[in-house]
Formats: C-alpha cells, structure tokens, sequence
C-alpha cells in the first residue's frame, strides 16, 4: 500500500515494549466499564454477574501492577517511509 501511494525505504520495525494502561487495577477497571464494548457486555448481565467480572478482571489486572502503575506487554510495528 505504501509503496502504490508513492512512498520508497519503507522499513518495519518490531516494538515490544510493556506499555503502561494506568496507575492501578480499579481505575483501568472503572475507565473499562464505560468503554462501549464492555457497556454492551455488562448491559446483558445481571448486578450478581457484573460483579463477578469486575472481580474476575481485576483479580488479572493486579499481576501487572509495577511501581509505575498497571504496565501489560505491548506489542506493535513502528513503519517509516520516504514520500518520493
């Protein structure tokens, strides 16, 4: 697609780097909660239900808590290219 658009020295680079989602497990949950996936999901469980999960989720984020805050394996490619 690049190089169809005009662009030439295109190099890929792979970045695994922890990547930092917050500073702890219940605000990464409670910014979770309003995302519009996890609204629609928790829309078609019961309260029971819902807390549950929140405890289930949770429970997961705390494994990745660090002393700069809830850092998770991040993974992505940085793409650079030459306009021509």
């Amino acid at each position: 697609m690049l190089s169809a658009a005009g662009f030439a020295g295109i190099e890929f680079a792979k970045a695994d780097e922890p990547m930092l989602i917050g500073s702890d497990p219940d605000g990464v949950l409670e910014y979770e909660r309003t995302s519009p996936s996890a609204s629609e999901v928790l829309a078609g469980l019961s309260p029971a239900q819902a807390a549950e999960l929140a405890r289930h989720v949770r429970g997961s984020l705390v494994a990745y808590l660090s002393p700069s805050g809830l850092a998770m394996p991040g993974a992505a490619w940085l793409v650079t290219a030459q306009a021509v």
